[in-house]
């Protein structure tokens, strides 16, 4: 019996990597759990306008990787659920809004030479807190975790980065904020 020849391999290993690569869980989404009792999600139909404010309470995500997440959000929501609100930038105050308060918990990179010696080593993680609220009176709407985890191994594992599964982080928030049915 002949081994295959490496010829035969190679576009078959490409096609793999590919597909990998386009496919894999670094930009999907991560997990929403509501954190308060309730019938579903919150009614926001009365709001048409979003406000979103990204903070952080830990030190390796800094100024400039929350007004990244932040842009990331606003993206996702408008692209995504393009009818969910009619502005997606609003100011804070402004009257109809509701504010996404998210604050990041832990924002870590983990270790991409031991993503890429075993899937599930080296994880990197954002985790968050989503608060919503009512822009005009403080008022408390809801309260999210969001969580997004990456574990990949080998070569897709060791080449992505916080910045890559910041997307998926995003669509969590996303999905709290516009889809519809039980959270």
């Amino acid at each position: 019996m002949n081994p295959r020849p490496f010829s035969q391999i190679t576009p078959f290993a490409l096609l793999f990597a590919a597909h990998a690569t386009l496919t894999g869980c670094a930009g999907s989404a991560g997990s929403v759990t509501r954190l308060e009792p309730g019938s579903g999600r919150p009614d926001l139909s009365r709001y048409p306008n979003l406000a979103v404010e990204v903070s952080s309470s830990v030190p390796q995500a800094g100024a400039s990787d929350t007004a990244r997440i932040r842009q990331h959000i606003v993206r996702v929501a408008e692209n995504e659920h393009p009818g969910c609100f009619q502005n997606f930038t609003a100011a804070p105050d402004a009257p109809q809004t509701v504010v996404a308060q998210v604050n990041l918990r832990r924002y870590e990179e983990g270790s991409a030479f031991a993503r890429f010696m075993l899937a599930g080593l080296g994880q990197m993680h954002i985790d968050a807190d989503l608060g919503l609220q009512d822009g005009s009176t403080a008022e408390r709407i809801a309260r999210y975790d969001i969580t997004k985890t990456f574990a990949w191994g080998g070569i897709y594992g060791a080449v992505n980065d916080l910045r890559d599964i910041e997307e998926g982080f995003a669509k969590a928030v996303a999905s709290a904020l516009c889809e519809r049915g039980e959270q």
